[in-house]
This record gives structure tokens, sequence and C-alpha cells, in this order.
């Protein structure tokens, strides 16, 4: 019995670890620029020629801030959604519920509901932009930022 409890733990334990480590990657496993892949060298093993993988930039970040159950945020909130569903990759999409995490309206100021927080690769605030984006307007910013 006692060797069964040490195993269960064990693997809780280790459980635990792989959430926090995956969740310290920015909930993303991307490929690092000029990393190759097993499917890039595949490839380049069958032609012969250097194929280099897509970089895309998995620390440009779009934080929204949403108060659940108010019209405006619900909308940002289900837009966001969408582009995740949909497969959007050029930035890391992180939804807050305001009421959950008091401490994010703090540190970015806000004071309207949704308030997207648009971060940079080099980790500063590029833009703050208060109401709902819609779909095609808050991509456009991401290429926007991810340009500069």
């Amino acid at each position: 019995m006692k060797n069964y409890f040490l195993w269960g733990l064990l693997a809780l334990l280790l459980a635990i670890f792989l959430v926090v480590y995956f969740l310290k990657l920015g909930g993303t496993l991307a490929v690092k620029p000029g990393e190759k892949t097993p499917s890039t060298m595949a490839t380049a093993a069958k032609t012969g020629e250097a194929v280099a993988p897509v970089a895309i930039p998995t620390s440009a970040k779009v934080i929204i801030l949403y108060q659940a159950g108010e019209e405006d945020s619900d909308v940002q909130a289900a837009i966001a959604r969408d582009l995740v569903d949909e497969g959007y990759n050029r930035a890391s999409i992180r939804l807050v519920n305001v009421a959950a995490d008091p401490q994010m309206v703090e540190y970015y100021d806000a004071t309207v509901f949704p308030t997207l927080v648009f971060i940079s690769t080099s980790g500063k605030v590029y833009k703050k932009q208060t109401g709902v984006l819609e779909k095609q307007q808050l991509i456009n910013l991401v290429e926007s930022m991810l340009k500069n």
C-alpha cells in the first residue's frame, strides 16, 4: 500500500512540474528562429537543399482585459477565442477576466473594458487600446507591431 502511495505522489509531482514548465514557455511549443525541425530536415534531405523553418515570434503578446458579463467585453473575448480557434499564431493571445485577476488592471492602469494591451517581442507595451476591435483590426495591429 505504501509503494502505491509513493508512486502516485511521484506521478502527481511530475504532472505538476510539466504543467508549470509548459506555462513558463508561454503556453506555446513553438520553433525558435533558425531551429531545424524534423520535418524541415527531412524535406532538406529529400531535395538536397537547405530549408529554413518559418520563425513565429512567440514572445509578441496581446493581453485582453475584459469584464465577463459586460456586452462589449464578451464580444471582444469571443473574437479573441475565434482567432485562437482558427489557429492564429502571430502573437500569443491571453484573455484576463478582471474580476479574477484585479492585479492586471492595476498593472496596466485599465479603467475601461475591454482593454487590449499589445506587447512587442522586446517586451515593451506597443499600444494600449480600449473598446472592441474587430478580428481584422486586431490582426492588423499585431502585424503593425511585428513590423516595428
